[in-house]
């Protein structure tokens, strides 16, 4: 069986979820670019179809940021990029080949087309199989878009090797003394980077005495240039409370981000509206602790290690909480997050999403 995937992007979940796709006999890849031209990639995609008649038998979306163009930003622009995707979906039905897609959010974080609810609804009603991460999202999906039917496959988070604690915190000359806060990934309204900063803020305010032992890194690209400058004043306020604050305003490597966690007491992940966390899944499987937002579609992450939150009064007592902790209760922690990890596996993801896969071709 020949599956493609939609589009390549940085995120691992896709090379990680094509080698558990190998491992069940199927032969995955990616709908490849083939112009350096974002415009003509996007353009040509109905054509594509054709040449992927008996070729190709599933074609697997995850996102549609692609039509985002960067020229196509008025409303008329953004419906014809709408249109166009509705043609694409058409020729990609009338060639035969079976289309899947993964809501890895219920909607996009940043506007794509005039109207993204009609995209999804367009979407699902062309999609042969619908995958959500959760029962909460699936149920949203049937009632907000009209799916007749949403598979869940919880995602993969088992830990992958690498660095322990210790070994960690000496690659980044953490001190002994040191407790390290980690604020990992895009920077972007939706993510909540600025609450957390907020949070440790108030912390260092509450203990002024103690902000030696405090040492935050933020490490990420922002999502545009009014978030950077929102973050960088958050970062000088906190530095005016003495304490220590890296911050990398860059892509960083998925090497980098496992030492990170691997060394972190603790993360903050305060989001504004979330649906599935790739950084949350990350976090957990390196052990580290983690201060969230609760969102229905998150309960699936319960743990011990888990630290659920509903405002930011809740989020600062969290944060004590973790920065109180005894040597053994934070081992408990970090351990009950990598157990909780570890059942969580690819194998698993790549069986059932392969049998979904063989279920649509054979149909």
């Amino acid at each position: 069986m020949k599956v493609l995937h939609f589009p390549r992007d940085r995120n691992p979940y896709g090379n990680r979820l094509n080698d558990a796709l190998a491992t069940e006999g199927v032969d995955a890849g990616y709908l490849e670019n083939l112009f350096s031209s974002s415009t003509l990639n996007i353009l040509v995609l109905p054509f594509r179809s054709l040449r992927m008649y008996k070729n190709v038998e599933v074609l697997h979306i995850h996102w549609l940021f692609p039509f985002a163009l960067h020229w196509a930003q008025g409303s008329s622009l953004r419906y014809l990029m709408r249109m166009w995707c509705g043609v694409w979906l058409w020729s990609l039905r009338r060639m035969g080949i079976k289309i899947v897609w993964t809501a890895h959010n219920f909607l996009p974080h940043n506007a794509i087309f005039d109207d993204d609810r009609a995209a999804r609804q367009m979407l699902v009603r062309n999609a042969d199989i619908v995958i959500a991460f959760d029962q909460t999202t699936a149920r949203l999906i049937e009632q907000e878009f009209q799916a007749r039917h949403v598979d869940v496959i919880l995602p993969a988070a088992e830990p992958q090797p690498g660095v322990d604690y210790q070994t960690a915190r000496s690659r980044l000359a953490i001190q002994p003394h040191e407790q390290l806060i980690v604020l990992l990934g895009i920077m972007a309204p939706y993510k909540g980077t600025d609450q957390a900063l907020r949070v440790i803020t108030e912390w260092a305010d509450l203990h002024p005495s103690e902000v030696n032992r405090l040492k935050v890194v933020v490490a990420g690209v922002p999502s545009d240039v009014h978030t950077r400058t929102q973050i960088e004043e958050l970062v000088l306020h906190l530095r005016s409370k003495k304490v220590d604050v890296e911050t990398r305003f860059e892509r960083i490597s998925d090497e980098e981000i496992d030492t990170y966690y691997s060394a972190a007491d603790v993360t903050l992940l305060l989001f504004r509206m979330i649906t599935n966390s790739s950084s949350l899944s990350h976090a957990l499987a390196s052990g580290t602790p983690v201060i969230v937002n609760s969102f229905a579609s998150l309960e699936g992450f319960a743990s011990a290690a888990t630290l659920v939150v509903h405002n930011q009064a809740e989020a600062l007592d969290a944060l004590d909480k973790v920065l109180s902790w005894t040597t053994d209760e934070r081992g408990h922690a970090r351990a009950a997050a990598r157990e909780w990890a570890s059942l969580r596996t690819w194998k698993t993801v790549g069986e059932q999403t392969a049998a979904l896969y063989q279920g649509v071709v054979t149909s």
